[in-house]
């Protein structure tokens, strides 16, 4: 009987993993030893430790250890995640993150929720064999950009952006593994990584959400560029963190989206000096500006900015102080 009839367009166009395949091969022998599908040597298993654990496990009883569990992941396990991303300055809520069965779920859930039917996915040549199989799946269209001996060749990623938008295509995102590429190993560097954000946030410059993107390139730039003891210093300093804060929303003024990419990003700073610069940060817009120059004319507007600048910065801060004392 042929079943082929009873699938969807979708589950037609779907590839077998090729990690499974090659799983498969490695399987044959126990004298192979396959890098291919990444597995680990069975050498280096911790027998003993993983026997205890079980054991103590089964005879305490504990229920969760066979039971079904949160959708979420484990408890301890999701709340021990929290405590790393803050030891890295990355803001994240219990509530908001999900684990995973391996990256594989991962990159299957980003195809299901981030791409639709015929958008591109730009990778890297060669890219890794999961990501394909997760994409196309989803039924995008996969274009590569050639990578050099440091990485992803910005170059030809200029070029295959400019020559996929003149043909009017949707490009989704760029997929990148920046530390040790799956499969060629190559580790990008540091000034590269800068590069590659800058690129990206130059792109979607023509695209809607641009002033998202800048915004959160804006927080990563500060993150990387600004060594740790800048942000201990300007959290010491209250009066100086809010007069920095308040500048740099001047510096940015880009959308209160933006902003708040950036401020939520800046958890090593107090709270006050955060609520002057999303209170600034509107007050002095670059839309908002432009608006008043063409309504009022250019000399008010001059006047006006930094009379706005005063006043947000000086009533955020009083009510800041009493609000969040």
């Amino acid at each position: 009987m042929n079943y082929q009839s009873f699938f969807s367009r979708a589950a037609s166009g779907m590839q077998e993993s090729a990690i499974r395949k090659m799983g498969m091969l490695g399987s044959r022998g126990s004298d192979l030893i396959s890098f291919a599908p990444g597995y680990p040597d069975p050498a280096s298993f911790p027998w003993d430790e993983f026997a205890a654990i079980a054991a103590d496990g089964f005879k305490a009883r504990e229920a969760s250890a066979l039971q079904y569990g949160p959708t979420r992941g484990y408890g301890p396990l999701v709340e021990a995640i929290g405590g790393v991303m803050a030891a890295r300055h990355i803001p994240s809520k219990t509530d908001e993150t999900l684990v995973t069965t391996g990256s594989q779920q991962g990159l299957d859930l980003i195809g299901r929720v981030l791409i639709d039917p015929g958008d591109v996915i730009l990778v890297e040549l060669p890219t890794y064999t999961g990501a394909i199989t997760a994409f196309t799946n989803v039924q995008a269209q996969l274009v590569g950009v050639r990578q050099g001996s440091d990485g992803i060749d910005l170059d030809d990623l200029d070029a295959v952006i400019a020559g996929l938008r003149a043909a009017g295509r949707r490009i989704r995102f760029l997929y990148v593994v920046p530390n040790f590429q799956n499969p060629t190993g190559l580790l990008i560097g540091r000034e590269k990584r800068l590069a590659l954000l800058a690129a990206a946030a130059r792109h979607d410059f023509l695209q809607g959400a641009s002033y998202l993107v800048l915004g959160a390139a804006a927080a990563a730039l500060l993150r990387v560029a600004l060594p740790p003891w800048v942000f201990q210093h300007l959290a010491g300093h209250l009066v100086l963190g809010v007069l920095t804060m308040a500048l740099l929303a001047v510096v940015l003024a880009l959308c209160s989206e933006a902003d708040a990419f950036v401020a939520a990003s800046l958890t090593m700073l107090p709270l006050l000096p955060r609520l002057v610069f999303l209170v600034v940060g509107p007050a002095v817009d670059v839309k908002l500006s432009a608006m008043q120059a063409g309504m009022f004319g250019r000399p008010f507007a001059i006047r006006f900015g930094p009379a706005t600048f005063v006043v947000a910065t000086v009533v955020a801060t009083i009510v800041g102080l009493v609000v969040l004392r």
